[in-house]
């Protein structure tokens, strides 16, 4: 069982402990040279049982991590709460998910090494989303929304951004408005966060210092619908957008204010992410039947499919963080199953996770 602290109360939760690292230790423990010859891991989260997806139960998942190689692979939690908006720290420290608690939706955190785990977000009625880490892993920001009559269904809309440290101990409020500001991300050199807002009526790109200063408008007109991530060297956002009605890919440096669309608008485009050194992307599009994974440069050219099957929707791409692998998932006879395929789209295989809720690349 694992012990989180909640409001001065010692309260337990159905989680088991973190098996014994003995051959797969902890990756803020690993040296440089350490990091470069491990193979590379994914966390993924396997459903208990399916039939939570149509509302017949509560959802819970057992958490594990597994080589990319399948070499090697152990459990890191099991029959968790269906934890949703996951992550692990910069560092390899601490696993990040939101979870429901009290009438909304909470931070909690869980140390990989020792399995111990703590909420770290207690606000009543208070519903947390997008929570992302800051490059040096000490503080964590996110959007927040009061919800109406304790349901997290029923919210008021007005979303603000936070920052909170690590362990809890200052909680700062960003922005402050009568609008919806949501989906921040943290620069990749600490300097800056972005984040979506409609304050000026569209959902459009802003950003900020990360004390919360200087906030001003990026985009224009643009139907913000999904702000993914900054480039590696912190100076281009990625985001998409819809042109002539279809899901687009832009890109938009700000350092200058050159906004870029890598993808044409014939298709819908989606769910893009940037490769370990800022040189290609790959997406989802759906341009015939079924969605498949692409690879493109920054730059919008040399185009390349990355998988082509005939019968399945693939979607949710990410590379792995040494830039040699690509995952990404498809939904078979109703379950979910993650696969992974070189990052020139060669050996593409199916990895034996059974169905699972979320997937995440760790080092």
């Amino acid at each position: 069982m694992i012990i989180f602290r909640l409001l001065g109360v010692l309260s337990l939760i159905g989680l088991s402990s973190l098996s014994a690292h003995v051959d797969i230790p902890p990756a803020h423990q690993l040296t440089s040279l350490q990091r470069s010859i491990q193979p590379s891991r994914l966390i993924f989260g396997s459903l208990q049982n399916k039939n939570c997806l149509n509302g017949e139960s509560l959802c819970r998942v057992d958490i594990d991590i597994i080589n990319i190689d399948e070499s090697q692979r152990h459990q890191l939690l099991s029959d968790a709460p269906d934890p949703h908006s996951t992550s692990v720290s910069p560092d390899g420290k601490y696993f990040l998910y939101v979870s429901p608690w009290n009438g909304g939706r909470h931070i909690f955190l869980v140390e990989i090494e020792s399995g111990n785990g703590f909420q770290l977000t207690h606000d009543t009625n208070m519903t947390i989303e997008s929570p992302v880490w800051s490059p040096d892993s000490k503080n964590i920001v996110f959007s927040m929304e009061p919800v109406r009559s304790g349901n997290t269904t029923h919210r008021s809309g007005l979303s603000e951004i936070f920052v909170i440290n690590v362990d809890g101990s200052i909680l700062t409020k960003l922005t402050d408005n009568s609008s919806s500001d949501v989906a921040p991300k943290w620069s990749p050199d600490g300097r800056h966060i972005a984040f979506i807002s409609d304050r000026d009526g569209n959902d459009e790109l802003y950003l900020m210092n990360v004390d919360g200063s200087q906030q001003r408008r990026l985009t224009y007109d643009q139907s913000v619908a999904q702000l993914v991530d900054w480039s590696p060297k912190s100076q281009v956002i990625l985001f998409t957008g819809y042109r002539s009605g279809k899901s687009t890919i832009f890109t938009l440096d700000i350092t200058n204010g050159d906004q870029r669309a890598l993808t044409n608008g014939m298709y819908d485009s989606y769910l893009p992410s940037w490769s370990p050194d800022g040189s290609k992307i790959v997406f989802t599009s759906r341009q015939a039947e079924h969605s498949q994974i692409f690879a493109i440069n920054a730059d919008g050219s040399e185009q390349k499919a990355l998988s082509d099957a005939q019968t399945l929707d693939f979607r949710e791409p990410s590379w792995s963080p040494n830039g040699e692998y690509v995952a990404f998932t498809t939904i078979k006879n109703g379950i979910t199953e993650l696969y992974v395929v070189q990052s020139d789209g060669v050996n593409l295989r199916r990895l034996p996770t059974g169905g699972i809720r979320f997937y995440l690349w760790f080092t």
